[in-house]
């Protein structure tokens, strides 16, 4: 599959992070890696507190919500044929009462008789959802294909390598942009898993309004990508959405010494997302032209994660999985999109893996264009396995799951969860 968590700049749909700590291997030769598994859990036990402000500052308050799971969202993604699972599940808003949906390594094949049968899987897919009520929208699916053959519909225009989403995407006026990691093949000696992230890439559709076949799509070379030679990096783009004049995004600092990944802001107000030169990254208290000067503002986030406003609260709020894989998804808010963060707060505690040791979450992130009032977030999770075997007798993993957040619009004192 891809990668469950993401080390850095890749996790399933996009980051090859988390998921190289923990990776379940279906019908394509990945059985071993499920190994390392206790270890990284035993570390991850020992990881300091999460801290989290603008460079660590002040907090703000939490306010009380109420979480449910959302089967409307979770039936749309039950299929019995084709599209059979997929992980990253970003979501895009495209106008018109229309979602893009993007996923990472996906399960083509069928349900038989309460199994899985995958026949292939293709590192990329996504799906185009008519309609914002889950009960009545159609919801389309689609893959790439050469030579007949089923293939990633996003394909590293150099040939080398493969992508993995995760990132997201948004919307402007000059077009869809998404971001993309590419990742290629390493020396199984220098990775353990034998292949490694290798920057990231801008996808640009000038005309999104067009079914997908006719899509006119360009990539760009993302210059804000750093890996030494110890596997620290340093990446962007989340894209956060419009606040004012500007488009805000997120990136992230891995250090890989300590095992933390760090979040980082950046903002632009051109519409063109691929005028690089307008960017411009949150620093300690300043925005810089200097991508290496753009300062860490939250640590132990997700290699996938979403930052969003929610209007009810006049805040935005940071949902990620903790430290990229765990059963604890986590929110924070703040009065800006770059913090000061409020510290980290459960959101969900995912039952899953307590009912199946073998079983690892990850991949937290909030679709606020779901929402159905200012006061709602949807947020989606993914569970895969460490035993392949288990996806094919269980069709239900490698399958989004999504949560329903009601907020209070008063703060909680207490900044607790009603009950």
């Amino acid at each position: 599959m891809s990668d469950p968590g993401g080390k850095g700049a890749g996790s399933t749909g996009g980051m090859p992070g988390d998921r190289r700590r923990a990776l379940s291997g279906s019908e394509t030769g990945l059985r071993g890696r499920g190994a390392l598994l206790p270890v990284i859990l035993s570390l991850a036990a020992c990881l300091p507190p999460v801290l989290c402000g603008d460079s660590f500052g002040a907090s703000d308050s939490l306010p009380a919500f109420k979480v449910a799971r959302d089967r409307r969202y979770d039936a749309i993604f039950r299929r019995e044929s084709g599209w059979v699972g997929g992980d990253a599940v970003d979501s895009i808003p495209l106008g018109n009462n229309r979602v893009l949906w993007l996923f990472g390594d996906t399960l083509l094949g069928r349900i038989q008789g309460g199994r899985r049968v995958i026949g292939t899987m293709v590192r990329n897919s996504m799906a185009i959802q008519n309609g914002l009520d889950p009960k009545s929208a159609a919801v389309t699916f689609l893959h790439g294909s050469v030579d007949g053959r089923p293939e990633a519909f996003f394909r590293p225009e150099s040939g080398t390598g493969w992508f993995w989403p995760g990132r997201g995407g948004i919307r402007t006026r000059e077009g869809l942009y998404i971001f993309l990691t590419r990742i290629v093949k390493a020396d199984a000696q220098h990775d353990l898993w034998g292949f490694r992230t290798a920057g990231m890439v801008l996808a640009k559709i000038t005309n999104p309004d067009d079914t997908p076949d006719r899509w006119i799509i360009r990539q760009y070379k993302v210059p804000f990508y750093l890996r030494d030679q110890s596997g620290n990096e340093r990446s962007f783009g989340v894209p956060q959405g419009r606040k004012g004049d500007w488009i805000y995004l997120s990136g992230f600092d891995e250090d890989e010494r300590n095992g933390n990944r760090y979040l980082l802001a950046a903002r632009t107000a051109s519409e063109r997302l691929e005028d690089f030169s307008a960017w411009r990254f949150r620093a300690d208290g300043y925005w810089t032209k200097e991508f290496g000067r753009a300062a860490r503002l939250c640590d132990h986030v997700g290699a996938e994660l979403s930052v969003s406003e929610l209007k009810g609260l006049h805040r935005h709020l940071l949902v990620t999985t903790e430290n990229g894989l765990s059963d604890r998804i986590v929110l924070r808010t703040s009065p800006t999109p770059w913090g000061p963060w409020s510290p980290a707060e459960t959101l969900h505690h995912a039952q899953e893996p307590r009912r199946d040791r073998s079983l690892l979450c990850y991949a937290a992130k909030a679709h606020p264009e779901l929402a159905r009032d200012d006061n709602e977030l949807i947020v989606s999770y993914i569970c895969n396995t460490t035993d392949p075997d288990k996806l094919t007798k269980n069709p239900h993993l490698y399958l989004p799951e999504f949560l329903r957040v009601r907020f209070q619009q008063d703060p909680s004192p207490s900044g607790r969860p009603l009950r």
